[in-house]
């Protein structure tokens, strides 16, 4: 089974260090997000009680509370957003009013670099796992150096179903490039 990781918000702190790529935030019904939960096994990144008594009590799952920092990666791209949505809460409050509601999203970090450090990029591809290995992947990656200034190898990642994952250098790029 796959995993997707469900929060209660979306912070830019998730998005990694020195990368380039694009979010794709699409909202979602609860039909959609049922589903969903069908299909992956949740990890939850959900930090208030009453976020997680709810999705438990309407969707018939056991998460748990969990206050980790959630940050996206190649294999955890995309996460489920339970986010309430109503009349700012008063501070301090633990408990949502009668009225509140909730709204679905799923957020997708699309890569188009990812920086990778202190490792070689033929480790970093060795030990690459993808969790969707029917869907065709390209990545770039960034090998940084030489600090100040910095410089970094860029190099084509692709995963093609059946050929595994090769690592292609493209170029090398200082500071004042990039």
């Amino acid at each position: 089974m796959f995993y997707l990781p469900v929060a209660n918000s979306f912070s830019l702190s998730m998005i990694p260090r020195y990368v380039v790529g694009d979010l794709d935030v699409r909202e979602i019904d609860l039909v959609d997000f049922v589903n969903t939960t069908q299909i992956y096994e949740l990890i939850s990144y959900l930090g208030h009680q009453n976020s997680v008594d709810f999705i438990n009590s309407e969707l018939g799952l056991n998460l748990e509370v969990n206050r980790e920092n959630f940050e996206f990666d190649i294999k955890n791209n995309s996460i489920l957003i339970l986010q309430y949505s109503g009349k700012r809460l008063r501070e301090g409050a633990v408990e949502l009013p009668i009225e509140y509601q909730y709204r679905y999203f799923r957020i997708t970090f699309k890569f188009k670099t990812i920086p990778i450090h202190n490792v070689s990029v033929d480790e970093y591809v060795k030990n690459l796992d993808v969790y969707e290995p029917h869907e065709e992947k390209t990545w770039h990656i960034t090998s940084t150096f030489e600090c100040p200034p910095f410089k970094e190898n860029v190099y084509k990642i692709s995963y093609v179903p059946l050929d595994g994952i090769t690592a292609t250098f493209i170029e090398e790029r200082s500071s004042y490039e990039f």
